[in-house]
């Protein structure tokens, strides 16, 4: 009967914490199954720990494969997995309970038998040396299933490997007695110190060579004897004479030991290392091809790719959208066939959100193992080939979850920035719209309000009115249908130009001809007193819709008139920028505009905060520098913007000379 002493200093302020230890052992299942229901009934945090020891970490397949198993087991029943890589699973076991507050620990624990028992220490033994302050609960086989024990898998010794071994020292050893034999014949009296370094190199070598403790004990035991038996007096007998021979020997062996034991750890040491840097290089490639990629699709496809690489079995993608398989991505031309069965699984992990096919309770007969991808809906499946020959050893499982956990991060971090973008387009959408409604409903209703009002007056009192009052309001109707004519007209010219497919028509024009058309026009909207244009530019060709560019100069001038006073002077100024450039210029002196919204100009809607003349201005849509830009980026311009010296503003924009219609 097992006695338990167990050495409890438990805190009762920690939340509990139950571990149950996985191993390759048949009799493991039951094991993890009785954890999960004590974790169940203390309501307690439930973990699976698998302790991976290097010098025993090339298993069997059969060994491995029920590792897999077991750790798939524990993660369906609710288990944080967790695989940890130790010299010895006791001391792996005792340390991570101890660094994750475990209050809890569950192995499995088969019936003693004292002679097996002598030459095999059970684990319970080794972690009961250790002081500790969780619990250790052992599950007795003898609760285990008859028709388990009848499955197991016989045990296969691995004395070939220890064979192997020996035939390794055997030879070290042959090759360190012949060089010392060649040594001592060249000095038979100042050799010995060599010959024992050579001897110490042998161990040296073995140590690297070998995976057996005792391999690397038993040389330095055989070392001293060789040393000896051939290179001592009287040589080719065991006989010694010198009574300082026997410490020699004593410290040969002491030093040939722990220089051993030293070479084995670092040995191990070094594999551990080795293997958490190609962890790492996995993880750091993996999460370096999903950062910048912004669908979910892509997402799954490169996941798909490093994921291949790490198990080297095919991989099959299913994009899901709205609890459908909208697309499936085979990877490495691998051939999808689909069965019935397999869609079964497919519905069932769309539905359930959980794992299925290979390795699993669900659908195991199918040769996939289906894994969903991201939560509350599922954004995709990965299926990984599964044959039954085939084990995913419990490193590469560990690598596998991590990844898993990145993806399924990254793809809820890529669908929340694609709803997050999506509202914000259509936030501003609505508050587009409603910008636009509210700035068309009061442009369009002032200037038809007042020629409705001037026109009723006209009608109903028309005979008390003097020649010059109807002259008045008829002015002022015919300067309100202008604006409300500029108003339709940019609105139009804007629709038009911002269509994707819309052509403009360039054609030479001259730039004389395109002053001309600005004069009467600024005559016959009553400007010409206040406005000036000035030109330095009569026989030049430039390539332009004359049309466009006669309502961009207007925009400017009538962006000028609205934020100045009515005595301020404005001038239009066309002048060569360079012997291939033309500047058109507007230039006025009024208040300026602050840095601020300096930034903000040539954006739709924006309307500026201009204080000193909002009594001489009619409100505006803040669409006429808007369409001014983008009439000219349809000539491969840009609209500029500079303060006035000592006050006011210049809008400006150049034209080519040379600009080809091809270039459009």
């Amino acid at each position: 009967m097992i006695k338990k002493k167990v050495r409890h200093n438990h805190k009762t302020s920690l939340k509990p914490h139950i571990a149950v230890a996985i191993s390759g052992s048949i009799y493991n299942e039951a094991v993890i199954k009785e954890a999960f229901h004590i974790a169940q009934k203390e309501h307690a945090k439930f973990t699976a720990i698998y302790i991976d020891v290097f010098e025993k970490s090339r298993q069997y397949k059969d060994s491995q494969k029920q590792v897999h198993q077991h750790l798939m087991l524990a993660k369906s029943l609710g288990a944080k997995v967790k695989v940890v890589y130790s010299q010895t699973v006791a001391l792996g076991l005792d340390e991570w309970c101890k660094n994750q507050d475990v209050t809890k620990l569950i192995i499995g624990q088969h019936i003693r038998n004292k002679r097996r028992d002598f030459f095999n220490k059970p684990l319970i033994d080794h972690l009961m040396s250790f002081e500790h302050s969780y619990k250790i609960e052992i599950v007795p086989i003898k609760q285990i299933p008859v028709e388990l024990k009848m499955n197991k898998s016989p045990y296969r010794p691995k004395g070939k490997r220890f064979a192997i071994d020996m035939l390794k020292m055997i030879l070290i050893q042959i090759i360190c007695v012949m060089m010392g034999l060649w040594i001592y014949q060249l000095d038979k009296h100042e050799s010995s110190t060599i010959i024992l370094m050579i001897f110490l190199i042998g161990i040296i070598l073995l140590s690297i060579w070998t995976r057996s403790y005792i391999i690397g004990f038993l040389a330095a035991i055989i070392n001293v004897f060789v040393f000896n038996y051939f290179f001592t007096e009287p040589r080719y007998t065991f006989e010694v004479y010198r009574f300082d021979y026997p410490i020699t020997f004593i410290v040969s062996i002491l030093t040939s030991i722990l220089t051993s034991a030293l070479l084995k750890q670092i040995k191990f040491q070094y594999a551990i290392t080795k293997k958490q840097l190609y962890r790492t290089d996995l993880l750091f490639q993996f999460n370096d091809s999903i950062k910048q990629t912004y669908t979910v699709e892509n997402l799954l496809i490169n996941a798909g790719y490093q994921i291949n690489q790490l198990l080297q079995q095919s991989i099959t993608i299913y994009v899901i959208n709205q609890s459908k398989v909208i697309k499936t991505i085979p990877l490495q031309n691998h051939i999808d066939n689909k069965t019935q069965q397999h869609e079964q699984a497919l519905s069932w992990v769309i539905k359930n959100e959980r794992q299925a096919g290979a390795t699993t309770d669900t659908f195991p007969g199918i040769n996939k193992w289906l894994i969903p991808i991201g939560t509350s809906p599922i954004k995709g499946i990965l299926a990984i080939d599964y044959q039954s020959s085939q084990v995913i050893n419990p490193y590469d499982a560990s690598i596998l979850e991590s990844m898993l956990n990145e993806l399924s991060l990254a793809v809820e971090n890529v669908t929340l920035l694609k709803q997050t973008r999506e509202s914000m387009l259509q936030a501003e959408r609505q508050l587009t719209h409603s910008n636009f409604l509210r700035s068309i409903s009061h442009d369009i209703r002032t200037p038809l309000t007042t020629i409705m009002g001037n026109l009723d007056i006209l009608v109903s009192h028309s005979k008390d009115m003097s020649i010059i009052e109807k002259e008045q309001l008829l002015v002022h109707s015919f300067q309100e249908s202008q604006c409300l004519y500029l108003l339709v007209t940019n609105i139009l010219s804007l629709t038009k130009l911002q269509s994707s497919n819309v052509q403009i028509k360039l054609q030479p024009y001259l730039v004389s001809e395109l002053v001309e058309e600005i004069d009467m026009i600024l005559e016959r909207r009553h400007l010409k007193k206040r406005i000036t244009v000035s030109s330095s530019v009569d026989l030049q060709f430039i390539h332009i819709d004359s049309k466009l560019i006669l309502q961009a100069l207007f925009n400017l001038i009538e962006n000028a008139v609205k934020h100045t006073s009515t005595d301020t002077k404005i001038n239009l100024s066309i002048r060569y920028a360079s012997d291939e450039q033309i500047e058109f210029a507007v230039i006025d002196e009024g208040p300026g505009i602050s840095i601020e919204e300096q930034q903000k100009i040539f954006e739709p809607f924006y309307t500026g905060s201009n204080k000193y003349f909002k009594d001489n201005q009619k409100e505006s849509m803040g669409l006429g520098l808007y369409l001014v830009q983008t009439i000219l980026h349809k000539h491969q311009s840009n609209l500029q913007y500079k303060p006035n010296q000592p006050h006011g503003s210049i809008f400006y924009f150049n034209i080519d000379t040379d600009f080809n219609e091809g270039d459009i």
